[in-house]
């Protein structure tokens, strides 16, 4: 069963949308923004295998082009299967370097096109927004965008018991906005898996991630995602992400502290630092706890009047 969530225009007032991100709990819907081009988005994924090889050659030590289907038909694992392209203003520049006729091929207009839209619309209205909701400006010139184009096969009757088709977890960064052609996409609200609406195009979920939980001092929750076998097993899942996340590796994620709110969680940790742990924790509930500022316990504190008061 799905839930509805709060919704509200690109095209409201910066004001009006900090509300509605603080008020919505880390998940609402940003609507009126640019329609993807998911057909487009899938001809590149599974039509153009010549400008995903070369974009790959172009980039040998961190592939952008991924296809784990291959892997999904010959093994009895639960390896999904879905193709993956993720792409950044500054990986563009650097292909364009080695292979400048990749990134204009014709597979690439639309999609990019419409990265570049979204991206200029976030930067103008929700990156100020956010701002506001954790207290401080400092972030509006450190934040990097980065977009990832996604088709999750169909899923045929024989995997419908195999793993969640994305594994849950919480994403790094400030925000997430995903469009997508169908349903799946599942957030942890509370105790309870809810399943998300479908929704039109034009119009993204958007989650907190982690560097906007600790910035915000825990008024934007990371939000916990993850994305099910969705209920029409003959079409393909097509995704069109955006990520903004810091753009320096010492960005510090110094926790915006409002009047008679108790600080949660520790001064002096750096973007790269958080990146890190989240890569080798084993659990995310370890990263929350290495966060988490931790206060002495009533024995504890009168442990330390003791002592004081003996010495």
């Amino acid at each position: 069963m799905s839930f509805s969530l709060p919704c509200i225009s690109i095209h409201a007032p910066v004001q009006e949308l900090a509300e509605c991100i603080e008020r919505s709990g880390g998940v609402l819907l940003i609507k009126d923004l640019p329609e993807a081009p998911f057909q487009q988005i899938q001809d590149l994924l599974q039509n153009s295998p010549t400008v995903t090889n070369r974009l790959n050659q172009a980039c040998p030590n961190n592939l952008i082009y991924k296809d784990s289907s291959h892997a999904a038909r010959n093994s009895a694992s639960k390896v999904d299967r879905k193709a993956s392209l993720d792409l950044s203003p500054e990986r563009l520049a650097s292909i364009a370097k080695v292979d400048p006729e990749v990134v204009e091929a014709e597979a690439l207009k639309q999609p990019l096109s419409f990265y570049d839209a979204f991206k200029e619309t976030v930067a103008e209205k929700l990156i100020p927004a956010f701002s506001k909701v954790i207290g401080s400006t400092d972030m509006l010139d450190d934040v990097a965008f980065s977009f990832r184009m996604l088709d999750y096969y169909p899923s045929p009757d024989e995997n419908k018991a195999t793993a969640p088709r994305l594994a849950e977890h919480r994403d790094f960064g400030f925000i997430t906005l995903i469009q997508s052609t169908h349903p799946g996409l599942e957030v942890r609200i509370g105790n309870k898996w809810q399943d998300l609406p479908p929704i039109p195009n034009g119009t993204a979920i958007m989650m907190g991630g982690w560097c906007a939980k600790v910035r915000s001092n825990g008024r934007v929750p990371a939000t916990l995602h993850r994305v099910t076998k969705h209920h029409d097993t003959e079409a393909s899942r097509i995704a069109a992400v955006l990520f903004a996340n810091p753009k320096r590796v010492d960005t510090a994620l110094e926790p915006a502290v409002r009047s008679g709110e108790a600080q949660k969680f520790i001064s002096g940790v750096k973007a790269a630092d958080l990146q890190q742990r989240l890569v080798e924790s084993k659990s995310e509930k370890y990263v929350d706890h290495w966060l988490e500022v931790r206060r002495p316990t009533k024995f504890l504190s009168r442990f330390r009047r003791t002592t004081l008061s003996a010495a």
